[in-house]
């Protein structure tokens, strides 16, 4: 019988979307998912989840006191991303890394414009509240 991992908290579900393949879980209020549970939802061996943690450095299980890896929801999307490219995008190992710092490098400029837009509109307001304050 195996055992399943605490509910430490609740969280929303994963999306509908989210488990891909025919794959079916209880994944709601869940904050922790044991290596087992997330074979389980993606479909594949706990080996090649282990395999997916070294080639990919986003990928950061913490360990419980018994030293189990403990994967949050951010881990697990990283993984159904990851395997959505090699399974269904067939693309390699490299090609996924490199489709997913891609990703990341087009999330850091986005986050870089926002501020830029943000500031400027700071300044914008600044300005409004320098002529309004002077009449």
């Amino acid at each position: 019988m195996t055992e399943k991992a605490p509910q430490l908290a609740e969280e929303k579900p994963l999306g509908e979307g989210m488990l891909g393949g025919g794959a079916s879980s209880d994944t709601t209020g869940k904050v922790f998912f044991r290596i087992g549970d997330v074979a389980r939802i993606l479909g594949v061996s706990p080996s090649v989840i282990r395999y997916w943690e070294m080639e990919f450095k986003n990928i950061k299980p913490s360990r419980s006191r018994s030293g189990q890896r403990l994967y949050r929801r951010k881990d697990l999307e990283h993984l159904q991303s990851i395997k959505r490219l090699i399974y269904e995008e067939r693309l390699t190992i490299e090609g996924a890394k490199m489709h997913m710092a891609k990703k990341h490098e087009d999330a850091l400029l986005r986050s870089v414009l926002d501020r830029d837009l943000l500031q400027r509109i700071i300044q914008g307001l600044e300005a409004i509240k320098r002529i309004a304050s002077e009449k």
